[in-house]
């Protein structure tokens, strides 16, 4: 909790402005468990123009050996950090050719099917405006097995990836 509120403040001194009034009065009323899985849970997040969670299966053992389940998300969607919608998910629309995103800053370069109106199933939660504000500073990891597993999940969907290999 104390870094959290680290972050916040010190971003809000250094850029007035970047968390909404909303958001701040949301960490006040924060307790450590929540926070502790907010910061757990985005270690499943992604960079594509916004942070983006990829939840695909809130039962696959990936999500639940980190604490994230049906039930945490029910919790977190409870507590307004994100929107979990368990059965239909979300779908991201509008990508060209090809797309980047990141991981923890590694890179992804995803070539589609068509040269424009692709979409990709990017799982069942989005962060809510609090969430958004709150993944970049909540201090998540990178999980090398979610990255492994996420790039699995695309290429059976028939994506065509590539990625530089990370510096050691």
């Amino acid at each position: 909790m104390q870094s959290l509120w680290s972050s916040l403040l010190s971003g809000e001194a250094s850029n007035p402005g970047t968390f909404s009034k909303r958001t701040v009065d949301f960490v006040a009323s924060m307790d450590k468990k929540d926070a502790k899985l907010f910061t757990e849970f985005c270690q499943f997040a992604w960079f594509m123009n916004d942070v983006t969670p990829l939840v695909f299966d809130s039962e696959n053992e990936i999500y639940n050996s980190k604490g994230v389940n049906f039930g945490s998300l029910k919790h977190l969607d409870a507590i307004g950090l994100i929107s979990f919608e368990p059965t239909s998910g979300y779908i991201r629309k509008g990508f060209g050719k090809y797309a980047q995103i990141y991981y923890f800053g590694q890179p992804v370069l995803i070539e589609f099917t068509n040269n424009k109106d692709n979409q990709m199933q990017i799982g069942k939660v989005l962060l809510t405006q609090a969430g958004q504000e709150l993944a970049p500073i909540c201090g998540a990891n990178r999980n090398n097995e979610f990255y492994e597993y996420v790039i699995d999940y695309w290429y059976k969907q028939g994506l065509i990836l590539s990625s530089p290999l990370p510096n050691k």
